[in-house]
């Protein structure tokens, strides 16, 4: 997921599908990347410990490089709830 941290982007949806994710493939690992999404915000840190995903995040931060990023991910998510083309079917 490539998105500034923001809560229309629904970072925390988008971990609360990883955990799931990693429920049934454990290898699964998970990048995320944008303005904010870097070790030193608390608040992402502790949606992604909270969410037992410590081992299979990677934080990138700003990306300047997106074009580069986009070629290595098998698949690529956008949870964001209110921007256009984001479809949300979450079932509890």
């Amino acid at each position: 997921m490539l998105a500034r941290y923001h809560p229309m982007k629904d970072h925390a949806g988008f971990l609360e599908a990883a955990r799931r994710v990693k429920e049934a493939r454990s290898a699964t690992r998970f990048v995320l990347g944008g303005t904010g999404i870097d070790p030193g915000n608390a608040a992402l840190m502790r949606r992604v410990q909270d969410a037992g995903l410590a081992d299979q995040v990677y934080l990138l931060g700003e990306c300047g490089h997106v074009a580069s990023v986009l070629p290595a991910l098998d698949v690529y998510v956008s949870s964001s709830s209110t921007e256009a083309s984001p479809i949300r079917s979450v079932k509890p």
